[in-house]
């Protein structure tokens, strides 16, 4: 087998177990080299099932004879996609780390586990195909707001050309019934000889996952395929965590259902001048714009450290439920990028839209949403130079949505965003933010920790994860606010959005807001 593997460039890569994952045991592994470029789209591809319970950390560990090529079982290695030239690879685990070679999985979190915990391997070069999918419904052809992922078998149903979907259909397992079978039995996929079921069952999670693949990279732009690649790595790093970290990390634990929430921006980061021109590009016809801030001390006397952006485009009347339709999202580095990431501008001759972040943030053209907007405007103004424009502060609306809803209450303090999407969000949204909410709390306790917290690169999955989830919900939100108050109301809210951005832009001295902490900033305004 690693001989017929050495010089291949993409492999899909699953897992069978007894309770998979960091404290249960791998029992096999079932490696399907890609078929060669020129094969029709059809080809089947080649399964290796590699019997972890029986060769236990030898099957990882061990190399080749000396003489033992590469393709020396007549050509393998180039009917596997590769060629045979170049230095061999000598054992499983420095081809499974190698980030030369691309690893297919679909869900790599369990997979990754069970490698490093149980055998010291380190996926690398990952392309998790759950990720990919979600980034195909968000931003392929037909762009989507997607909460959750997706299993391999509903995958497959959906995207395989219809004469593999018959072919896979002919031939798979009910995994259903293996399902109950292996709840009968915990040490199923322990036991040998192994049955024909089992086998079939093995191959048939990898033996599609090239076609899936396929079909993903050819609708998908680059700069998203290597979003999917860094999110990938992020899983990857995440399932190399001590247990106890792990369990409040991005990933959460093995079997934490907030595992079945899509992530909250496969965004990317911009940390260079280049990546902060494509993105002022794609943002040069938006109309709307999430924003937060993360930061040292975020304020005036602080440091803003990133700057999360997630454009959205109107189908319908706002207000509306799935009038939103949520493009890209980005992170900006601005602890990388410093200055330049709100001066630098584009070439002259583009069409049209914003020269800079600067001018695009500025323009009151461009909506703003932001939940409570004060520490982003003073950071972004006393540092940067940048006067937001257009600002819809959520934090107001809510406490119109109180006082002039449905229920008119009585209102003295402002709520934090995490009680408002508590409050306001149903459905899917709620949902997908109930997942995230303890992942975001163990991110807070770690700031906390840690002043420095947001400064430190590069950056970790769970800052950006973080990150990203601020402004996810944030169109939902304003649904739900506006919806419930009078035109003259939500007037007001804007009225009073622009008073505090123009406070927080003032000398300290002279600034109604007074200092960034402080219980007075507890207060909500009395004539909202």
């Amino acid at each position: 087998m690693l001989a017929s593997l050495a010089g291949c460039k993409q492999l899909a890569v699953d897992a069978e177990g007894i309770s998979l994952g960091r404290a249960g045991k791998l029992c096999l592994l079932s490696i399907s080299p890609a078929p060669p470029p020129a094969a029709p789209a059809d080809t089947p591809a080649p399964v290796f099932l590699l019997d972890v319970s029986t060769l236990s950390g030898t099957a990882f560990q061990h190399r080749p004879a000396s003489g033992a090529a590469p393709g020396a079982d007549g050509g393998a290695a180039a009917a596997a996609g590769g060629s045979a030239a170049g230095p061999a690879l000598r054992s499983l685990k420095e081809l499974l780390e190698c980030e030369r070679v691309t690893k297919l999985l679909y869900d790599v979190r369990c997979d990754a586990e069970a490698l490093y915990h149980q055998h010291g391997v380190r996926l690398g070069g990952v392309v998790d195909l759950q990720l990919a999918e979600v980034a195909y419904r968000r931003y392929g052809p037909a762009m989507r707001r997607v909460g959750y992922v997706v299993g391999l078998a509903k995958a497959l149903e959906q995207y395989l050309s219809p004469e593999l979907r018959e072919r896979w259909r002919a031939t798979r397992v009910d995994k259903r019934a293996l399902s109950e079978v292996y709840d009968r039995d915990p040490q199923y996929w322990d036991h040998r000889p192994l049955t024909q079921e089992q086998v079939r069952y093995a191959s048939d999670d990898v033996l599609y996952l090239h076609h899936l693949h396929r079909e993903f990279s050819a609708a998908l732009q680059p700069v998203i395929q290597e979003r999917v690649a860094r999110f990938s790595d992020y899983r990857v790093q995440d399932s190399l965590k001590p247990a106890a970290a792990e369990a409040t990390g991005a990933a959460g634990a093995a079997q934490d259902s907030s595992r079945a929430a899509a992530p909250a921006g496969l965004n990317e980061v911009v940390d260079s001048l280049g990546a902060l021109e494509r993105m002022l590009a794609a943002l040069e016809e938006v109309e709307w714009l999430a924003v937060d801030a993360e930061g040292v001390n975020l304020s005036r006397d602080g440091k803003l450290c990133l700057l999360a952006l997630l454009p959205a485009r109107l189908q319908g009347p706002a207000g509306r439920a799935g009038s939103w339709q949520c493009l890209p999202g980005y992170l900006v580095d601005v602890s990388v990028l410093s200055t330049a990431a709100f001066t630098h501008s584009r070439s002259p001759d583009r069409a049209k839209g914003a020269a800079s972040l600067k001018e695009l943030l500025e323009c009151e053209r461009v909506t703003k949403l932001l939940y409570d907007v004060r520490c982003d405007a003073e950071a972004l103004y006393h540092q940067h130079g940048v006067r937001l424009g257009g600002v819809v502060d959520l934090q107001l609306a809510e406490v119109a949505y109180r006082r002039h809803g449905p229920r008119r209450l009585s209102v003295k303090c402002v709520m934090g965003l995490r009680k408002s999407l508590d409050t306001y969000l149903s459905g899917a949204q709620a949902a997908q933010w109930a997942a995230a909410r303890d992942r975001k709390e163990a991110v807070s306790a770690a700031c906390r920790a840690d002043e420095q917290f947001w400064d430190r690169r590069p950056l970790t999955p769970d800052q950006t994860e973080y990150a990203s989830s601020d402004v996810a919900h944030l169109y939902d939100l304003h649904d739900r606010l506006k919806a419930a108050v009078s035109s003259d109301v939500w007037q007001r809210v804007l009225r009073y959005s622009r008073d505090r951005v123009e406070d927080s832009c003032k000398p300290l001295h002279e600034s109604e807001g007074g200092p960034a902490q402080g219980m007075h900033r507890a207060l909500a305004p009395r004539g909202l």
